[in-house]
């Protein structure tokens, strides 16, 4: 394919005798020559002399069959293409050696300005070349993003096949340094549909192109798109090579990815009884068997039923997919053991401890409150845009997706969600576990199985503080307990007779304790990020090398904008629901 602003390799020169018969070769203008060359170099004054002394026209081609637009739309001259345009230049007529026409021209070089003036111009996005490719291919292929958005917003399909079989997505995922934003935004608008379309010399589907580029960065994330999407696992090339049997040949590792797919959902189930079943039956092996044989017996099925989970184990980049409920039913678990014995020790004491309960019954009730509400409460999610069936037959979204690209284009800070088909706020990102964009993402904590955002960051502040208050008056509580059970005396006294005689009491303190200390910490970094005005994704992407001396000035200027940080943490009110469509 011959590149516009390095110019043809026409003769632009004829030889002939200059009349009086001296012999001597004298140079004739190559019109067509000189036209190209003002096109490529954006001299329209002089294109417009040519064409307005009837030099020239401008449906005229070169000897490779290419119009002056298609050297003006390759070159991203866009006042040059106007004035074709408005000299009524063919804007359909293929040309080159690829028989292409001008659209897709510009199209391979992502001149996003130049095809929406040939599209308004009458040009047709159907239009293939030699090879079967229209301009939503081309688009792919070279990895034009804000162009694919426009392209697709105007009725490209995202299903359409080359000569080849390839669809769009497979082009992308085939080509060696794909653009996962690509990926995430043809499956968003319909490429789902033919997912497992074949090549016709291959038989490779989108999948397996995925996996043959396993060495490219975000291989796992591409092929989880993909699963999540429908692609099928038993598909088989023309080799009989499903895709799973094509990874274990590679031996890149993209193998271990696809078998923790499989075993996602069963590990994502269990997860969340585990902690209950470990951890009742700790309690009570300890109780029946005492503490070495029953701590023997615990950290036995404690190992087998993790070397399960491991085994089986989703990749680290596998987003929703990623954590099992492990981590969640541990919460929920230790909040249920914890309380339980709680308000049992304070029962057994007698009503001589009312108030002690009262108190108890508070903080727990604090504590299940804050921690439902961080789990059930929307963070923030963004509106995302859905497509049901065809883009081209909901105008409002197609519009919206058409400014958005052109914005994109621009080269402005623009943060565009390919998998949402959303403006991104300042602050915001796209959560790989919700599958969701969030406003103001701080992070995603597996153990309430939620992103904690700008709506519910004050709920999971609350759980923090409700969750140290408690463990606090519950230890002093369970000391206290223990002190009385054992008949009281010296301290080391007591504490030998509850290891003997209350085991179980003993045994959740221990796991209190183990507790209190890293949430201590969590409420701690916590505090400091919210001092700060910042979140911890901006932390751990930005602020390494964060000045803590800030944190301990004593500048009162500095203090009071930590305070005043504060302030309007705790006093924001949930976020309003962004909708995009309504800028439409």
């Amino acid at each position: 394919f011959r590149r516009g602003i390095e110019g043809s390799r026409m003769g632009d020169v004829e030889v002939r005798p200059d009349g009086e018969g001296d012999g001597e070769a004298r140079p004739v203008r190559n019109i067509m020559t000189e036209a190209v060359k003002a096109v490529q170099w954006g001299k329209l004054d002089t294109l417009k002399r040519m064409v307005e002394g009837k030099e020239i026209r401008v449906n005229d081609r070169d000897d490779q069959n290419c119009s002056l637009l298609h050297w003006a739309s390759i070159n991203n001259r866009v006042e040059i293409v106007k004035y074709l345009l408005e000299k009524h230049a063919d804007v359909n007529r293929p040309g080159g050696i690829l028989q292409e026409t001008p659209l897709q021209w510009a199209a391979r070089q992502g001149h996003l300005d130049v095809v929406i003036l040939l599209y308004k111009a009458g040009g047709d996005l159907s239009i293939r070349s030699t090879e079967g490719l229209d301009a939503l291919m081309l688009a792919c292929h070279c990895q034009k993003f804000a162009l694919a958005m426009f392209l697709l917003s105007r009725g490209c399909s995202p299903n359409v096949q080359d000569a080849r079989g390839l669809t769009p997505l497979a082009r992308v995922c085939r080509h060696h340094s794909y653009d996962l934003r690509m990926i995430r935004l043809l499956l968003t608008l319909g490429a789902a549909k033919s997912i497992d379309a074949k090549h016709s010399q291959t038989g490779n589907t989108a999948l397996h192109w995925a996996i043959l580029q396993s060495r490219s960065q975000g291989t796992a994330k591409t092929i989880f798109a993909l699963l999540d999407a429908g692609a099928s696992l038993n598909v088989k090339n023309n080799k009989g090579k499903t895709a799973l049997q094509l990874a274990e040949e590679m031996k890149t590792g993209v193998d271990q990815v696809l078998k923790s797919y499989i075993n996602r959902k069963k590990q994502f189930m269990q997860g969340f009884a585990h902690p209950f079943l470990i951890g009742g039956g700790a309690l009570f092996a300890i109780m029946l068997l005492g503490w070495f044989l029953g701590l023997t017996v615990v950290f036995g099925v404690y190992y087998i039923v993790m070397s399960r989970m491991r085994g089986g184990r989703v990749h680290r980049h596998h987003g929703k997919h990623s954590m099992s409920l492990f981590p969640f039913g541990s919460a929920c678990a230790l909040i249920f053991y914890i309380s339980a014995t709680y308000l049992n020790c304070l029962l057994q004491m007698g009503t001589d401890h009312l108030l002690k309960l009262v108190v108890a019954v508070v903080l727990i009730g604090s504590t299940v409150f804050t921690f439902m509400k961080a789990v059930t409460m929307d963070p923030g999610y963004l509106e995302r845009i859905t497509v049901t069936d065809d883009i081209s037959r909901e105008p409002a979204k197609a519009e919206f997706i058409a400014k958005l690209s052109r914005r994109l284009a621009l080269g402005s800070s623009l943060k565009v969600c390919a998998t949402c088909i959303v403006e991104m706020p300042p602050r915001s990102k796209h959560d790989p576990m919700s599958d969701r964009c969030v406003q103001i993402f701080d992070h995603y904590c597996p153990f309430i199985n939620n992103c904690v955002g700008q709506n519910n960051h004050k709920y999971f502040m609350g759980f923090l503080i409700s969750v140290i208050l408690a463990i606090s008056n519950f230890l002093c509580v369970s000391v206290q307990y223990m002190y009385i059970t054992c008949g009281g005396g010296y301290f080391l006294e007591v504490i030998w007779c509850a290891f003997h005689e209350q085991r179980v009491q003993v045994a959740i303190t221990i796991a209190a304790i183990a507790v209190i200390i890293p949430v201590s910490c969590l409420l701690s970094w916590q505090s400091w990020f919210i001092a700060n005005s910042i979140t911890t994704y901006e932390y751990m992407r930005q602020y390494h090398a964060y000045s803590r001396a800030r944190w301990c000035s004593t500048n009162p200027s500095e203090l009071k904008k930590k305070v005043d940080n504060c302030r309007e943490f705790w006093n924001r009110g949930s976020v309003i629901k962004y909708n995009p469509m309504e800028e439409v």
